[in-house]
């Protein structure tokens, strides 16, 4: 008689073959989020091996960012808010949160509200652009202002234009530049920015130069085009606290140290800030 060879067992019904384990069934439930994830269904996931123990597998960056997530999860159901719900996900991952996030907060801000001003051959406002792309080789008439700030001993200051600056890198110049924003008062325009750039509180603001406007390009090609009105600032301390993506240094000097530089070398500052200087010396 013909002897056959033995056929193996089929798996049981419930997928427990020899060497197989059915993602339903594993500890941690991952081939059941694997399954809801991929849009299958949960007995079609297979793992090959039993995935190891939760705390032996929580020791790294990676495991704190999902303990993070699940304690935010966690946080989101006592509140009564679905983790799945389109509502909790709208909330930062975990490495964006804090300081990180902060700056893409302010980043987005900045998008929205830095807008500058452009204006006809009249000096009439005709509508708006972006601060960030309105700099070119063919820089469009805007508005902006510059402010010369002094303290109680009479000194004025002077700042450097940080190196990354699109315009006059690494410069010396007034002691602050900058652009009103739509319906904004220039006065107004002119603390906001001192206080953002320098981290001074002026007491006075007195208009210096109200219908100065100038054309200038830098080495690169870049121009600046403004009617700039120009301004005194009185500044309520003396300390300054400038941020480095604006000011690279800064120094207080006397006027006549200043106007000596405008003077004799006017090219060690920026072209505007030495006309300004040799207007009001006049």
């Amino acid at each position: 008689m013909a002897r056959h060879a033995a056929r193996p067992p089929p798996p049981d019904a419930e997928g427990a073959a020899t060497g197989r384990l059915a993602a339903e069934d594993s500890p941690s439930g991952l081939g059941r989020t694997l399954g809801k994830r991929v849009g299958c269904k949960p007995s079609r996931v297979r793992i090959s091996h039993p995935p190891p123990p939760l705390s032996s597998r929580h020791d790294g960056p990676a495991a704190r960012i999902e303990e993070t997530e699940e304690r935010e999860d966690a946080r989101g159901v006592e509140d009564g808010v679905d983790p799945g719900h389109a509502s909790a996900r709208m909330r930062p991952p975990p490495r964006l949160q804090g300081r990180a996030y902060g700056i893409l907060e302010r980043m987005s801000a900045d998008a929205q509200d830095d807008l500058v001003v452009i204006l006809d051959e009249h000096g009439s406002p005709c509508g708006t652009a972006p601060r960030a792309s309105v700099h070119q080789r063919q820089t469009p008439l805007h508005l902006g202002f510059s402010c010369h700030i002094t303290r109680s001993s009479g000194e004025v200051l002077v700042t450097r234009r940080a190196l990354t600056k699109a315009t006059w890198p690494g410069v010396w110049t007034n002691s602050c530049c900058g652009h009103p924003r739509p319906d904004e008062d220039v006065e107004v325009a002119v603390a906001r920015r001192v206080r953002e750039e320098l981290g001074l509180d002026l007491v006075a603001i007195k208009p210096l130069i109200p219908t100065y406007r100038y054309t200038a390009a830098d080495a690169s090609g870049v121009m600046e085009n403004e009617v700039c009105p120009v301004y005194l600032g009185i500044a309520a301390e003396d300390d300054v606290h400038p941020d480095p993506r604006e000011v690279a240094e800064h120094r207080w000097t006397s006027w006549e140290a200043l106007g000596a530089v405008a003077a004799n070398a006017p090219w060690l500052l920026s072209p505007w800030s030495s006309e300004q200087i040799a207007i009001m010396r006049r």
